[in-house]
C-alpha cells in the first residue's frame, strides 16, 4: 500500500532514499522548527513516510507540528527556533499511524516527556530529485550540512 500510495503521490520514477528510526529518551529537546531540504527549487524536494509503532501525545510528548502550506512559501523564516505559531498544528500519531510531509514543510518535534518516543521515517523522492536532497537542513537559525557535519551558514534575525 505505501508503495502505491508514494507513487500516486510522487509519479513514475520515485526512489527511496533511507529509512531511519527516530527515537529519544525522556527529556530530549525534540526538534526545532525546520525543511528537510533546501526549499529554492519546489521540484527539489523528498517525502517523509512516518511510521508510527507507538501511540504519540501528550503523555509521552514527540507530537509533530506542522505548518499548513509552508511548503510552498520558500525558506522558512528567521526567529525563534520553538516558537509558537498561532496556525500550527499538532500531530498526535497513534500506533499504526502513516504521516506523510513534504520535505520543505515547516514541521518540528516537541520534546518527549515519557520513557521515549519513537517513530521510523522511510524518506523517498521524486524522479530528478538529487540523492542527497536532505543533507542540507534548513533551521530558523542554520543551514546545516549533515555530510559535513557543519552550519553552512548563519540565519539570525
Amino acid at each position: 500500500i505505501l508503495i502505491k500510495l508514494t507513487h500516486a503521490i510522487l509519479g513514475a520514477g520515485w526512489s527511496s532514499l533511507y529509512s531511519m528510526v527516530m527515537f529519544s529518551h525522556r527529556g530530549s529537546n525534540g526538534q526545532s522548527w525546520h525543511q528537510d531540504c533546501p526549499p529554492e527549487d519546489q521540484s527539489q524536494f523528498n517525502l517523509n513516510r512516518l511510521v508510527y509503532s507507538m501511540d504519540i501525545d501528550a503523555s509521552t510528548g514527540g507530537e509533530v507540528l506542522v505548518m499548513p502550506g509552508t511548503h510552498r512559501q520558500g525558506p522558512i523564516s528567521v526567529g525563534d527556533i520553538d516558537e509558537d505559531f498561532p496556525q500550527q498544528i499538532t500531530l498526535s500519531p497513534k500506533k499504526g499511524t502513516l504521516i506523510l510531509i513534504h520535505g520543505h514543510l515547516w514541521h518540528r518535534v516537541l520534546p518527549a516527556v515519557g520513557s521515549h518516543r519513537a517513530s521510523t521515517n522511510y524518506r523517498c523522492c521524486p524522479a530528478g530529485a538529487a540523492a542527497d536532497i536532505t543533507d542540507i537542513c534548513v533551521y530558523r537559525n542554520m543551514r546545516y550540512q549533515f555530510s559535513t557535519s557543519t552550519v553552512i551558514e548563519e540565519r539570525l534575525p
